[in-house]
Order: structure tokens, then C-alpha cells, then sequence
């Protein structure tokens, strides 16, 4: 990496290394090293400070010692993200996706990114946004530089962001995402897979005989995740789920699914709908055709917590809703921020893929 320009120091000949230690600090401090660059070399530093080389090579192991850089080999000393202190104003930055989203995921986003500010509020960190699709990766990691943001939270599952990040040597998390194959990122889900063994559970207790999936199988890891803990569960029980039990609903086309379902010969009495826009077009469908989930079928949908009573309970118009899968976007954004915490003060813990609770309400 091209050495870094210069200047002569204010300091007197002959200070002692803790003297160089908190002048190389301050200068840290400032932001005139970001993080990922590497200081001058110890040579370049002894003249900058005119003292000796060792004195300047205790300096940078206190340096290191303190967590603000880290010595590589061949290389000299890089500056971690560490020295972009959140008390002193840099921000925690939130990769979100943009207006464009539609329906529950634009919801999911929103709420996210206000459960995440609060989350943030509560640690006196700032929050600063940035939309993916205006912004190119590296436009991102500009910005990432310029507000010295000390950790990123990104909520989109593109790969050439995340990566542009962690090259930056920034801590990053993907919230309520993730990426199969990427190291060193830190993961925070829904527990799609106990959702999903939930609800196979519930419509197994209810002696549902023709049990079937209302949704795709796609690598989405939502699906991917809630699909398996249905269809393991359904499967240990001596009923797995076969191709016709399997009713594609995608996105924009829920509601046509939902009527096809309903009105075939060998109706199913029990439906697994893990999604909100799914289990509610399964409502509207019943509505319109004059039938009764509970009665006539019994369905388990997935609902965010907070969106309950506003989105769930309505599209029932008083009768009584049918059980839900619910999980909590206030958990997410405090374990996220507590992860991010936790990873600025040991940068090298080991990533892991956390998944949030999920659990089945009935009313």
C-alpha cells in the first residue's frame, strides 16, 4: 500500500514512547487513519516524531495492545475499526432495501430499521441509513469512510455489498438474512425451522389428515428453513409431504393460489401458509367461497408480533383467527446491536448464525 504522507511532529526530541502512544492516539482519534489503512512505517514514524525506532515500536505494541491496530506481517500496522468509538458520534449504518420493496417485505424493512434505531437510542449510537439500489457497494463503503461508521447492519442479501464492507475491515452483521458460504459475517434470523415444526405440529393435533404447503420452495433461506421444519416434522410423523401437496403462491399471486387450493375435489383440512401474505389471501379466499378455517380446515399463518393486531386480526373480521407463528423485530434489533457490541470489543470472535424465537400464538 502506497506510504502515507508526512509531516515533522510538535513534539520535543527525546519524548518517551507513551508520549509518541498518545500522540499516534489523537491522531487516530481524529480519523486521519481510517480503518483498514496502515500507519507509516516505524522509520517514517521515528523521523515524524524524531525519536528512536524502538521507541516508536513500543508505542505501536500499546497500540495493539489496545485493540486500535493490528501488526501483519510484511505489511506494518493496520488500523482496526475499533478506533471509530460510537460515544464519540460514529455511527452504526443500516444496508436496507429500497422504496421499491412491496408489501410485507417493505413492512418487515421498516420496522426493522425502526426497532434498530431504538435498539441503537437505548446505547446512545447513532444510526445512519443507506439504501441499497441507490447506492453502488462501493459508494457504500465511501460513505462507510466518510461518517466513520463503526459497524454495518445490512439487510439485503447481495454479496458484493457485504464483501465490499468486510474488506473494509468493519464489523457487519446481515439482519434477517444470509448468505450461505460467507465467512466471518455474523447472521441474525427468524427460527424458520421451529416455526415450521410448529406448524405441522399443531395441524397434526388437530387430526388434519391432507396436510399441504401453500408457498414456494426456493432457495429464499426463509423458505428454505420454515419448509424443512414443516416437512421433517411431517415426515417423522409418517405423513411427508408429496408433490401435489405442495401449492406454488408467489409473490403477486397468493390469492389466486389460495382459490385453487380451496376449491379442488380432495380439499385439504389442514393448510401451512408461512407467510403473512399467504395465510391472508387464504382468509379472503374463504370468505369468498363460504367457507370457515376452523370448521371446514384449519390453516397456521406467520405474523410479526407487532404487526398482529393491526394486519392479522382484521382480515378474520371478528370470527376467530387461526394460530400464528409470530417473532419479534425488537428481539432482532437488540440481539443485533448486542452482537455489534460485542464483536468492537473482540474483532476476531468466530461468526455465528443466530436465530431469533419464534413462537405459536393462538387466540
Amino acid at each position: 500500500m502506497p506510504s502515507t504522507e508526512i509531516a515533522k511532529s510538535e513534539l520535543p526530541v527525546g519524548r518517551s514512547s507513551s508520549e509518541v502512544l498518545n500522540a499516534l492516539r489523537a491522531e487516530i482519534d481524529s480519523g486521519k487513519y481510517s480503518p483498514g489503512q496502515f500507519l507509516p512505517t516505524e522509520r517514517q514514524l521515528a523521523t515524524q516524531y524524531a525519536v528512536a525506532q524502538n521507541t516508536v515500536r513500543r508505542a505501536l505494541k500499546a497500540l495493539a495492545a489496545e485493540r486500535l491496530v493490528v501488526a501483519e506481517a510484511r505489511q506494518g500496522y493496520r488500523v482496526l475499526a475499533k478506533v471509530n468509538n460510537p460515544d464519540r458520534g460514529c455511527p452504526l449504518v443500516f444496508v436496507n432495501h429500497s422504496s421499491s420493496s412491496t408489501g410485507n417485505w417493505m413492512d418487515v424493512h421498516a420496522e426493522l430499521h425502526s426497532q434498530l434505531k431504538h435498539a441503537a437510542d437505548a446505547r446512545g449510537w447513532p444510526l445512519l441509513a443507506m439504501v441499497a439500489g441507490q447506492l453502488r457497494p462501493e459508494e457504500i463503503v465511501e460513505r462507510l469512510g466518510l461518517s466513520r461508521a463503526f459497524a454495518a447492519a445490512v439487510s439485503v442479501k447481495d454479496e458484493a455489498i457485504v464483501r465490499a464492507i468486510q474488506r473494509t475491515g468493519v464489523p457487519v452483521l446481515m439482519l434477517d438474512e444470509r448468505i450461505e458460504g460467507l465467512a466471518g459475517v455474523d447472521s441474525i434470523m427468524q427460527d424458520g425451522h421451529q416455526g415450521g415444526r410448529l406448524a405441522a405440529q399443531y395441524l397434526l393435533g388437530k387430526g388434519c389428515r391432507k396436510i399441504v404447503w401453500l408457498g414456494q420452495v426456493d432457495e429464499n433461506m426463509h423458505t428454505l428453513t420454515r419448509f424443512g421444519g414443516a416437512s421433517a416434522t411431517l415426515a417423522l410423523a409418517g405423513r411427508p409431504l408429496t408433490r401435489d401437496q405442495i401449492q406454488a403462491a408467489a409473490v403477486g399471486e397468493e390469492l389466486a393460489a389460495a382459490r385453487k387450493l380451496l376449491t379442488r375435489k380432495d380439499r385439504p383440512d389442514g393448510i401451512i401458509a408461512l407467510w403473512l401474505g399467504q395465510v391472508l389471501a387464504v382468509a379472503k379466499a374463504a370468505d369468498e367461497l363460504g367457507l370457515k378455517q376452523g370448521v371446514d380446515f384449519h390453516v397456521v399463518g406467520w405474523c410479526r408480533e407487532d404487526n398482529y393486531e393491526r394486519d392479522f386480526l382484521p382480515a378474520f373480521k371478528g370470527a376467530p383467527p387461526p394460530p400464528a407463528v409470530v417473532w419479534s423485530a425488537s428481539t432482532m434489533a437488540r440481539v443485533a446491536v448486542a452482537r455489534l457490541a460485542e464483536r468492537r470489543d473482540n474483532p476476531d470472535l468466530p461468526a455465528l448464525q443466530v436465530c431469533v424465537p419464534v413462537r405459536l400464538r393462538l387466540d
